[in-house]
């Protein structure tokens, strides 16, 4: 130390510990070690002091969730954070590598609700223990379909957790694991309407250009189609228009490749069954017609066709089609079911 008389005060650089005393003590020099900042700055009556940055640490494992799931679940909920020098100022949740998909969710300190598809972001000077409450009520969901990914395939994303004290901060990682489920048969691109009239004594193919659909099965196993409402005389059945290659029919009860059985008049249903590509029971789909030659028929009477599709992994689709017949040349509508489009239109 310099010795100074007891009323001089340090030059900078310098420090006296306490009051009255008559040396001065050279200032640490060195910057603070990794892990800490400086908090306090060297002065003419205090040295320089380094304490720990903010601290956050994630223990447990992956959080398991399935994909399409409505619900959230919170992500690390023994996230652990400390921080006794001061006040944290900020927080930050990141999924990395995520998309619309993905969604975050939390509350502010002020209590309004906050979210985000890839990170979200807390403000405010509160205490370690504050902000550890807020980050381990952060909660994930997946809104959307693991596009690609077979039944029981798993995604891990990995969250990152930041926790900050004015620049300097620090940050753990968490991780959720998305698993893909069996997602269910698809009929889309139908035509909104069709005519048919008990005049032409003939047929109407009910899904001649419909479109099946399988996120995650190339392969079917059975299409169940129902008639609803049904008066005599009415049929379904197998009617393959031109380039389509339609379906055998079927012999014995367990076919092993798609074949279609006659129409059961006492269920009302025409059922396409045995193992198929998804283009195999397009095509049967399509070639699907209604039919009933009574031309004395004097009343228009609806009828519901639902059409439900099967995949390879048990997961099946409902819809429903209405088919209003008219009479004497009148016109008839099919409104499409449920997964078809949805516009209601009369061909006029």
């Amino acid at each position: 130390g310099i010795a100074k008389s007891q009323c001089d005060e340090c030059p900078g650089g310098e420090y006296q510990t306490a009051e009255g005393q008559t040396g001065c003590i050279e200032c640490t020099k060195v910057s603070c070690d990794p892990g800490q900042y400086e908090s306090a700055a060297c002065s003419k009556t205090a040295d320089r002091v380094c304490s720990p940055i903010p601290s956050v640490s994630f223990t447990g494992g992956c959080a398991a969730y399935s994909e399409d799931l409505a619900v959230a679940g919170v992500i690390a909920p023994l996230l652990g954070v400390t921080f006794d020098a001061a006040l944290l100022t900020s927080a930050t949740v990141t999924v990395v590598g995520g998309t619309s998909e993905t969604v975050l969710e939390g509350t502010s300190f002020s209590g309004a609700a906050i979210g985000g598809s890839s990170s979200i972001t807390l403000t405010a000077e509160k205490s370690a223990a504050a902000y550890r409450e807020k980050l381990r009520a952060i909660t994930f969901k997946h809104t959307g379909e693991l596009a690609g990914a077979a039944t029981g395939e798993v995604l891990t994303h990995q969250v990152t957790f930041q926790v900050c004290h004015n620049e300097y901060c620090s940050s753990s990682t968490a991780c959720v694991a998305v698993t893909a489920t069996n997602d269910a048969p698809t009929i889309v691109d139908h035509e909104p309407s069709i005519t048919f009239t008990s005049e032409e004594g003939g047929l109407r193919h009910i899904a001649s250009v419909a479109t099946l659909g399988d996120t995650d099965n190339q392969d079917f196993v059975r299409a169940v189609v129902t008639l609803g409402g049904a008066q005599a005389n009415d049929n379904l059945f197998i009617a393959a228009p031109s380039g389509n290659a339609g379906v055998a029919q079927c012999v014995g009860s367990s076919p092993t490749t798609i074949c279609a059985h006659p129409f059961d008049s006492t269920t009302q249903t025409l059922t396409i069954e045995g193992t198929g590509t998804k283009e195999q029971y397009q095509d049967a789909v399509r070639a699907i017609a209604f039919g009933n030659a009574d031309e004395s028929l004097e009343t228009a009477t609806a009828r519901t066709i639902g059409i439900v599709l099967t995949d390879k992994s048990g997961s099946s689709n409902t819809g429903a089609a209405i088919v209003t017949i008219e009479v004497c040349g009148a016109v008839g509508t099919y409104v499409s079911p449920s997964g078809f489009a949805t516009d209601r239109k009369s061909v006029v």
